[in-house]
């Protein structure tokens, strides 16, 4: 799947034409590294899921309800308390990385108003949450805590400094210059070695552009995106499962998949991730009946 920097940057745009001075009503935490907040704008009430699984990190708008446990789990009553009934001011994406920061404005005991940062890491099995105390910088408490044991670079623990990831070498898109993608070799892995936030399929796309033509294509991109896109693409094999997701066409996927269009990044990625965790759920079933059939089969023989 490609939640690269790109999809970032187009989840940042619908996220700032919708939910920017909303205020957070409830905080739910379905599973131990999903969150749900409902947020009330001015346009109506949206719910928004996030994601710090290593397998389907991510972040977007949904319209379902999803089933939440018995009693609320530890970080979610940590975010009640912090966040609830705060005010959203600023929805931004850092520099091209899969790192999104939503900045808000609650009261605290006092009353007094005080300024707090959700920090959503989209980065595979490094993917987490992290709320962060804007005045002093400090961590207050992250959905996974990472000690020195886990990483000894990047520890997040409550009353650490937050520190972004370690930056890649690589040219953020969001920076890199038309001429210099022009000048790239036809060649996707250096493409993708080169520009930062872009995904290996994307990388694909760029490959089959050259000179001049790539860089009017890359600029068009970047337009499109920051414009706010009005379409996006999942792209599904022979058996109808999702394979790839994106804010534009891939010319690969064309050719050997059915492509679905949505209106908004957030209804492509719902979709994508509802079809792959079906049937990523299905194939856990199947295996846990083969496994229960087995263990019969040999009690009797």
């Amino acid at each position: 799947m490609a939640y690269d920097g790109i999809v970032t940057r187009a989840v940042v745009r619908e996220l700032q034409k919708n939910i920017l001075l909303g205020k957070i009503e409830k905080v739910y935490q379905p599973e131990a590294d999903e969150l749900v907040f409902h947020i009330h704008t001015k346009n109506g009430n949206r719910k928004l899921f996030a994601s710090a699984g290593s397998a389907h990190a991510r972040l977007h708008f949904i319209e379902s309800n999803p089933v939440n446990p018995p009693a609320p789990l530890s970080f979610c009553m940590l975010l009640r308390k912090h966040l609830q009934g705060g005010r959203i001011t600023a929805v931004k994406q850092k520099d091209s990385e899969r790192i999104i920061e939503i900045s808000l404005e609650t009261l605290n005991e006092l009353g007094f108003t005080v300024s707090k940062k959700l920090i959503f890491e989209i980065m595979g099995k490094h993917s987490n949450i992290v709320l962060v105390d804007l005045a002093s910088g400090k961590i207050i408490d992250a959905i996974k805590r990472v000690s020195f044991d886990v990483n000894r670079v990047r520890q997040i623990l409550p009353g650490l400094t937050y520190q972004y990831p370690p930056a890649q070498d690589k040219q953020p898109f969001r920076e890199i210059t038309a001429e210099a993608v022009a000048a790239l070799p036809q060649d996707s892995k250096v493409i993708l070695r080169s520009i930062g936030g872009i995904s290996p399929a994307f990388a694909g796309e760029l490959a089959l552009h050259t000179g001049s033509d790539r860089a009017a294509y890359f600029e068009q991109v970047k337009a499109q995106i920051e414009a706010g896109i009005t379409a996006a693409y999942v792209y599904e094999d022979d058996k109808q499962h999702p394979v790839e997701f994106y804010p534009v066409t891939l010319t690969d996927y064309e050719t050997s998949c059915a492509e679905l269009s949505f209106d908004s990044m957030s209804a492509a990625l719902a979709y994508y991730f509802s079809k792959k965790e079906s049937s990523n759920q299905g194939r856990q079933k199947s295996h846990d009946l083969i496994k229960a059939v087995t263990a019969s089969l040999d009690k009797m023989y």
